[in-house]
Formats: structure tokens, sequence, C-alpha cells
């Protein structure tokens, strides 16, 4: 039986061109604060009531202070107070996803335990009611910070990973058709991290998921150390050449697409002590250029003093731009800070400092973690920040509700779904690019739900009420900015799918009317396919020569080449059913977009 205290906070309004509300959150049913710094924090919407609840664990005064806070959906929250398994300490990480596809949303965990020298993790697994329990037969590693959940080799079976401190404490698990896991730390190996933090997104745009790592320390270099490591198709990582990346540490990133270009940018944070800057107080946006980070704006002097959550993007003003939050000690103003930043021109990264960051009643914080979500459903996103705020004189941990005057519109659902065959094996699901009343439709994201009928197991957990579209989580869609996704494997049998769309104000649409179909002898067979075959590529190498044939004339179509690493080397449009281009010897990756439908495959030229 779940435990519930309620507590209410008082409204502070703050005069200017908006008003905004800090609602503290109090623990064991009194009106004493949270005291936490150095935070883990996650949103999600644990008891399936609408509402997007907030899971907090950080330092509190030199023990673990934890908690799970449900959203009532008016401004108040009610503490779950039954022993909650998801407390992972400080410097840590919480991530969430359906690990055992039974449709409920478990979660990942592990971090610090204060004034030891030990550190607690774990994975907690849904009952279906909103409570958890440890999972007693999965491995995770034993050294802190980062971990989290991702389908890693498009095989539409979840998998885990976890990079931590000292050398071989870094891995993936893949996971198994049968449900088991196997470790595989080979990516990793030569690296000696200490405080990793980690982010899966889609870097270069080939529907596979690439992973971003930016460390406090790696020993080999003896340096800071941040790279996009580029997904090999195959679930193998490599460390793809970023020259413009000023490499940070004991600091956090986050990625979205700021200019609307189709790419994911990069807003990066961290103490310095490489690439000739010692400077700890810089959060650096580097605009993402077809796979090639170039800076684009700075923010200072605001250093984070603690690993993740630094910084978010999120449309705050619901007038299709990205804005920033950020936090941090800053010297030049003599406080601890939390910044917001409005988005004034997208295209050139241009923003400007919003009046809630100089606010009497907005906590200013370091040592700091954050998290964005609409906790009361009226259409704006709003804030949970924790740290130590000098303002305050204590550690805090609240949220700051969002009264702009303006409401965001939830987006159209995509349209055209179609689901084909991949020459040699595979499944391409593909849909149409949405619209959206504030966010460009570039910029837009999506999240796909794939179900294995015949087994009853949610391969890609939709994570949204699928007949309201209304999401229980924040932040991107789960396949980005992609407009096609590429899976493998699948066993024979039923199938159904969908996907909705997300825009800056991380609202879903509703789902389409969902498609059926059916694997047999590794094909779909099925007539709902559409027009899906009549782009039917064919991508091969052959006597040093790249060579794509179509069936059928192309449409709005082009070509781009990738290095192994994640270099783009060529960009063709492409008129014809034929197309070659010589390569030296070596191993590519290929990106052909044909009327909206994008494939990418690894070819070797030899």
């Amino acid at each position: 039986m779940k435990k519930l205290f309620t507590f209410f906070s008082l409204l502070c309004l703050v005069a200017g061109l908006s008003a905004q509300e800090f609602v503290p959150l109090t623990v064991g049913g009194t009106t004493d604060t949270m005291d936490v710094q150095h935070a883990a924090t996650a949103v999600v919407d644990i008891d399936n009531d609408g509402t997007l609840d907030i899971l907090i664990s950080g330092d509190g005064m030199g023990k673990v202070t934890e908690g799970i806070f449900f959203s009532n959906g008016d401004k108040t929250f009610s503490q779950y107070t039954d022993p909650n398994v998801i407390a992972p300490g400080f410097l840590a990480c919480i991530d969430h996803g359906d690990i055992d596809a039974d449709g409920d949303i478990d979660f990942i965990f592990n971090g610090w335990l204060p004034g030891a020298s030990s550190n607690t993790n774990g994975i907690a697994l849904n009952d279906g009611t909103g409570e958890f329990s440890l999972a007693e037969t999965l491995e995770i590693g034993q050294v802190a910070p980062t971990s989290g959940f991702a389908d890693l080799n498009n095989d539409a079976l979840l998998d885990y990973y976890f990079f931590g401190n000292g050398s071989g404490a870094c891995a993936i698990y893949f996971q198994n058709a049968d449900g088991t896991f196997t470790k595989d730390n080979t990516s990793f190996a030569s690296y000696d991290f200490v405080d990793p933090f980690a982010n899966v997104i889609d870097f270069n745009n080939d529907g596979y998921l690439d992973i971003f790592l930016t460390c406090g320390w790696e020993q080999n270099i003896a340096g800071r150390f941040s790279a996009v490591f580029i997904n090999d198709l195959f679930g193998g990582f490599t460390a793809g050449d970023q020259p413009n990346i000023i490499e940070k540490g004991f600091g956090s990133s986050t990625w979205y697409d700021v200019d609307a270009d189709g790419n994911l940018d990069l807003l990066l944070n961290g103490d310095g002590g490489a690439d000739g800057e010692a400077s700890s107080d810089i959060y650096r946006l580097y605009k993402n250029n077809n796979g090639v980070l170039g800076e684009a704006a700075t923010f200072s002097e605001y250093r984070q003093i603690s690993v993740g959550g630094g910084a978010r993007f999120a449309d705050f003003d619901n007038d299709g731009d990205a804005d920033i939050v950020l936090t941090g000690w800053s010297n030049s103003e003599g406080r601890q800070a939390t910044i917001i930043m409005e988005c004034t021109d997208a295209a050139n990264f241009t923003y400007v400092r919003h009046a809630w960051s100089d606010s009497d009643q907005v906590p200013g914080v370091s040592e700091s973690d954050l998290e964005v979500g609409d906790f009361n459903n009226d259409h704006k996103i709003d804030i949970v920040l924790s740290g130590f705020s000098g303002q305050f004189e204590r550690r805090v941990a609240g949220v700051i509700f969002n009264d702009m005057a303006t409401a965001n519109t939830a987006p159209g659902a995509p349209a055209n779904l179609q689901e084909s065959n991949i020459e040699g094996g595979g499944f391409l699901f593909s849909w149409d690019a949405g619209t959206d009343g504030e966010t460009p439709a570039a910029a837009l994201t999506y999240s796909l739900y794939l179900k294995d009928v015949t087994n009853d197991k949610w391969l890609f957990n939709p994570e949204a009420d699928l007949a309201t579209g209304m999401r229980k989580v924040t932040g991107l869609g789960n396949v980005d900015n992609s407009l096609s996704w590429p899976l493998y494997d699948l066993p024979d049998g039923d199938y159904e799918w969908s996907v909705q769309m997300v825009d800056g104000a991380y609202e879903g649409s509703t789902f389409p009317t969902p498609r059926a179909f059916t694997i047999a002898d590794g094909l779909i067979q099925t007539s709902s396919v559409g027009n899906a075959g009549s782009h039917t590529a064919k991508i091969f190498g052959a006597e040093g020569m790249l060579n794509i044939e179509l069936t059928a004339l192309p449409v709005d179509a082009d070509v781009t080449i990738f290095t192994i690493d994640g270099r783009l080397l060529q960009h063709s449009a492409l008129n014809s059913t034929r197309y070659a281009t010589e390569l030296n010897d070596g191993i590519y990756v290929v990106r052909l977009n044909n009327n909206g439908e994008v494939r990418s495959e690894k070819i070797v030229i030899q």
C-alpha cells in the first residue's frame, strides 16, 4: 500500500514580463524543505495518473537524501513514504526504460554514498502499480556514476550500459532474445575514466544511437576528455575526431536541434584543464554541421561543480525556439546562479538573459542538478532543480513553475506510416515529417513504439498514453529527429507499431492508428506497406567503388557518406536509378535519403 504525505507551498509572484513560482519539495509530512545537492533527478509519471512525478536522490548533509514526489496536478506534491529502493546517493544518475518488456517503466540508477568509498546501484523493476523491487539477476557496474537504457544494436531489445571510474569499468549489456544479457566492454576497454557522464543520441542521423562521453579525467592522457563515440551499426563504438571541441570534465552535456537543420546540437560545460583552456565556468554551445561540431555560442561565468544535469534545453516561452536553463557558481556575480537564456535567433544561436535569472524567488544553485517537465498540465514547461543556494542559505530542491503568458499547443500526429523489408535482412519503419504550431518541423523529434503481439512484449515502450498521446516522460523522442528507423533480427510473429511527434516543450502528439504486420520466414508479409517498396535500393561495394541501384527513379534524393568514426566525407544529390563513386579501401557509413525515407548501411570497400 502506498503511503502519501501531502504538502502545500505559498505562491510567490514576481513582477515583470512573466511571473514564476518556486515550490520547494518538503519531506516527512512537515514543512521541512528537502536539503540536497549533487543529486540525480528523473521526471516520469510513475503512478499513471496523467501527471509527471519526481524522483530525486543526492547528498543531504553527509547522508543519502532521496524521495519520490507525486504531482497532484495543482502545484502541490505528495511524498511517497514506503521504502524507496531507487536511492543512488550523490554524483548519481537515474534513467528509465522498460527493460523487461512488460509495458511498465523501470529504472536503472547508480551513485556514491556520502561519506563512504562505496557506491549504490541497481535496476528497479516496476510491478505495474508503481511499486519497485530490485532485480536480483541483472548485473551492473560497481563504480559510479553513469548508467542508462538504450537499444544500442537495433534489434528491438532494450540494452543497458554502465560507464564507471577506473580501467575496464565501462560496459554495454546487450539483451539476448531469451531475456538474458551479455556484457561487452570491447569498445571502451582502453579507457580509464574518472566521473564519466554520457548522453545517448543519434549524432549523425544514420538511424543508430551513438554515445557522447565527457569525464572528469581520463587517466591515460592525464587530462579532460569529451568525445562522440559513433555506432558501427552493430553496437560497437569508436571515438570520432571532433577537433573543435574544447574538452571538459566534472560537468554535463545536453542536446537539442537549436537551428532546426535536422542535426542535434551540443551544450557542454565542466571544469577546464584541457586544450589550453583552464576556465571551469563556461557553458559552450556547439552547432552540429552534419557530423562536425563547431562553436556557436558561450555562456559564462557559471561553474556547476557537479556531474550531470547542469543545464537543459526547453521552449519555456512557447515561441518555437530552444531556450536554455543553466546553473552554477558565478565569480562575476558573486553568487550561485540559475540562468534562463531566451533564444531570440535560432539560426544564429543568439540568446538573451531572461528576467527570471535575476528574480529573488528563483534560487540560484551550484552543486546542481536540473530536469524539466510540465507538472501541472498547463502546457508550460517547468523546472525542477536542486543544489546549494547561497541566496537561500541552504541546499534546496523544488520546482519553478512557469507562468509565462503563452501556452504550448500539442503537435499534430505523423502520417504515412510505412514498414518495409531491408534487402539483406531487417526492417525499416518510416513516417512523414510532421508540423507544429510552434516548433519548426526539422526540430521535432519522434517516439516510436513497437509491440510483439505474439509474445505480448513491448519492444519499444511508448512511454505515453496510447489513447491520448500524453507522455509519461520528458525530453526528446526515443528516435530523436529521425523519420525512419531500421531494426534487425525480429522473430517471426505478429507486430503492432506507431509513432508520435514530440515538440520543443516535450509535449507529444496523438498516435496515428497503429500499423499491424506479420513476419514470416524473416520477411514482412503484409499488403499494407503502400509505396515503400517503390524505392527499394541496393547499396554495395565492388572493385573500389560504392554503388547504389534503385528500382525506381528517386524523388528529392541524396546520398551522404561518412567515415566509420562519423566524419562527413561526401554529400551528393541522387538524380537517377544508379549512383557510383570511387572510395579508398575502408569501412564507410552510407545514408540514402529518398523522398523522406532514410536508410543507412555500413559498407566495406576493398
